[in-house]
């Protein structure tokens, strides 16, 4: 019971928020953009492969903060490629894309706990 109430109580307001969320064109799906969505997610899948393996018989152990990185940044740049090929609209991209953009400058930027002796 105790879960139930809780359960309706956060997302009770979601819903209410969601309701005018409605799009108001249906959206109908070319063939091409299809077939290029389904390209590029299966391209992403065999590159991130390649990596898991590359990462695997390193002759030296890949640090995580690494490993993290270039995963991190190859999904973000197959999903971004991903909504630009399947036909989104601006209005409806720019708010991931910069999202996207975010996720990628941390990883890039992030650096391992390290003090750098130049002092930036």
């Amino acid at each position: 019971m105790y879960k139930l109430f809780l359960a309706i109580f956060f997302l009770t307001p979601f819903g209410v928020f969601a309701l005018g969320q409605a799009p108001d064109l249906e959206r109908n799906w070319t063939s091409i953009e299809i077939v290029l969505s389904f390209s590029l997610l299966i391209f992403a899948l065999i590159l991130i492969g390649i990596e898991a393996y590359i990462i695997k018989n390193a002759q030296k152990p890949w640090l995580p903060m690494n490993i993290v990185r270039l995963i991190g940044l190859t999904l973000i740049l197959c999903l971004a490629a991903f909504l630009v090929v399947a036909g989104y609209g601006k209005e409806q991209i720019s708010a991931v894309i910069g999202l996207l953009g975010v996720i990628a400058g941390y990883l890039l930027g992030a650096n391992n706990g390290g003090n750098d002796k130049n002092g930036t």
